[in-house]
Formats: structure tokens, sequence, C-alpha cells
């Protein structure tokens, strides 16, 4: 169905992220709550199973424009446990009023019941009332309910403006997210540590930054190749006076891992299983540390935490970049029967992994699944599924 309210808007905003005009976790999950927004604040709803239905079908829609960003569903499941938690609560509220009502009733009754036996047997009167009216008591009781059975319970819309005030409030928490994390800095880089991370991050960046308000330390960035981000990362923070920072080649990871107290990392995605989709090279990074036994710290918002688990993720893990990033063509030389593969992800098993700091709090791999009931509802793990199948 198409609503030409806001389906322009839809439309602007789902053209940029298949353009890749919209890149990065946070911008791309900033781009599925603006279109969340727009829908619900401008569309009507029959009720909020009709609500959840369309969310469904928009986040089936992001998702196959945008496989590579697991935020984007993320945000759309969040979106929904809003909804099904407004919902729960309207049901619940229903239910307390008919209960009430129910009680009101069923007082009646005995009232009635007790003042018909008064008047006619005024030698009960002020006696419990007899097995007859009781029988009678409960037949009424159970019409009551038969009745409040038959009332159609769906709950008309009425509580947008909640649920758009719960979008907003996610809208805030991806905004802080990055402060939440990194008043935690102090807590896991100490004085005189060295720090080990790869390429850049804006989180690790931000989360370096405020250790180094209270702490000195010496900082290691390996330059990943080919992109060479790690440059801009020793830029940032070769200025600070209490980092002391040096830059190294990746294929210097293995030897140098011997002198690091602790690796800094910044996730692409966090799965079900406390594993870590993140850029490449990271696995290399994570291999060397373990065989070092360094701790591996991983700092992220929650809102990159999926319910999916590695095996869901062929699209994300499979995505290849151009060749030519790594092996420039050239007239004068062939390359026949080669083929370059340039993948865009690694994966980072849990085992390889210490520890999660995130806006939350900080937490161990294993611990990750737990959260998941905190943020998704089990029905909206996996988007293709229509609503009430395998159920």
């Amino acid at each position: 169905q198409r609503w030409p309210s806001c389906q322009n808007q839809f439309d602007l905003i789902v053209t940029g992220l298949r353009r890749r005009k919209v890149v990065g976790a946070v911008p791309c999950a900033k781009a599925a709550l603006e279109i969340l927004r727009t829908v619900i604040g401008q569309c009507k709803f029959l009720d909020l199973n009709h609500m959840v239905t369309v969310v469904r079908a928009i986040g089936r829609l992001l998702t196959k424009e945008i496989s590579t960003e697991l935020t984007v569903g993320n945000i759309i499941r969040r979106v929904l446990y809003l909804i099904r938690e407004e919902y729960s609560n309207k049901v619940i509220y229903s239910n307390e009023i008919q209960k009430n009502a129910m009680n009101t009733k069923s007082e009646s009754v005995i009232n009635r019941e007790t003042m018909e036996v008064s008047l006619s047997y005024p030698g009960l009167a002020g006696r419990q009332v007899s097995l007859g009216s009781v029988l009678s008591l409960s037949s009424e009781r159970e019409k009551v309910r038969q009745k409040d059975h038959d009332i159609d319970r769906s709950i008309a819309v009425d509580s947008k403006q909640s649920i758009i005030s719960g979008i907003q409030e996610l809208s805030d928490e991806i905004d802080n997210s990055n402060q939440s994390i990194c008043e935690m800095a102090v807590e896991y880089i100490h004085a005189d540590e060295v720090i080990l991370t790869f390429g850049y991050s804006l989180t690790v960046e931000l989360f370096l930054k405020a250790a180094a308000r209270k702490r000195k330390f010496q900082l290691i960035v390996a330059e990943s190749g080919p992109s060479l981000e790690g440059h801009k990362l020793v830029n940032s923070l070769s200025r600070h006076p209490n980092i002391t920072t040096a830059l190294i080649p990746d294929s210097a990871l293995y030897a140098l891992m011997s002198r690091v107290n602790k690796v800094v990392f910044s996730p692409h995605a966090i799965l079900a299983d406390g594993g870590a989709v993140c850029s490449t090279g990271h696995l290399m990074l994570a291999i060397a540390a373990k065989s070092f036994a360094v701790p591996v710290v991983g700092v992220t918002g929650s809102f990159k935490l999926s319910p999916l688990f590695s095996h869901n993720q062929s699209n994300v893990l499979n995505h290849l970049l151009s060749p030519s990033e790594i092996m420039t063509y050239n007239n004068n030389i062939t390359f026949e029967n080669v083929r370059v593969i340039a993948p865009a992800f690694d994966f980072l098993p849990p085992e390889l992994i210490t520890l999660y700091v995130t806006n939350n709090g900080s937490h161990q791999p294993s611990y990750m699944y737990r959260l998941l009931g905190e943020f998704y509802y089990a029905e909206d793990y996996d988007l293709d599924v229509t609503e009430g199948q395998g159920e």
C-alpha cells in the first residue's frame, strides 16, 4: 500500500541508502528511524497489529536494499518492540477495565440475590446465601465472561504520540551512545599501558581521548591497508599530550603483540552468539592477541547488537570490494587465471573477544544473547518471515 503523504520522503531516503549516499552504522540507523517516524506519524492504521505489519514490510524492504548494514534491521526491530509493548500495555489496561466491570456486575448480582433471599425468607436475613443462590451467581458470572470474550479486542491506535516519543528516545540513545561509552574509558585503560587498535573508528578515537584526560599511555595503530585509515587516527591523536602514538604496517601485528597490554576495536555489528562483524584485518588482530593472551575489548553502541547468527550473514560476510583497491590494473601485465578476492568484513568468533563496552554497560560475549530479550521480541528476529508464520 502506498501513502502519497509520505511516499516522496520515503523514496528519497531509500534511494540514498541504495546508492550508498548514506553509509555507516549511525547514519543508516538514523535514516531508518526517520523513515519510521514519517510513516507512523503521517499514515493511518487500523490498529497496532496493522502498524506492526507495515513496519515489518518496511524492514524487509530496507534490509534488502542495504543488506550489509545490520543496524538498519536492528532499528526496525527496536521500533517493533516499542509497538508491541504499547499494544501489551493497552491490552492489560483494557483487561483491567473489563475485570473491574465484571467485579462490579458480580457485586450487584450478590446484592440482588441477598436482597431477594432476605425478602422471601426473613429468617435467613444476615445468614449465608443458599447453594442455589451461589449456583445462580456462578451462572451469571459465566454469562459476563462469555460476553467479554465476544467483544472485539482490536485496539484502535490512539497511542501514536507515545510510539513517536519512543522513537525520539531511541534516536537520542544513538546520538549519546559514544558519550556513555567514554564515561567508562578510565575503568579499562590504565596508566602506562600499551594499547593496540586497528584502522580508524570514531568510537575508538573518542574512547581513547576520554581515557587520556586522566591517563597517560602508549598507542600503537595498525594502518589497515589498503585503505590506510590508521593514518587518520594517528593524525588525530598524535597531538594529544598524554598519548604516545606509533603507526605500524599490518604485517607487524604479531611481532609487536607481546608488548601490548590491551586491544581496543569497534565492531561493525555484534551477533547473537557474541561474535562480531568487523572490517577486514580484525580477525588477524584477534588471533594474534589470543596467541599472547592479550585482552580484546570491543567498544560500541548497543544498537549494533543483532539477533542473527553468523550463518545468517552470507550477504555481509560474503560482501566483496573492488580488486582495484588491492591490485591496480596495468596494461603491461596480463592477469590470466588470477582471481583477486577482496572481502569487506571479517567475522570474529566470541572466543576471541574478552569484553564489550556498550552504552548499557560492559558485558562478556556470552551475555550478549541475554540482552536480546531487552531490545527485541522473538517474533521479530527474522523479518523475512510473515507475521504468524512458523509460530
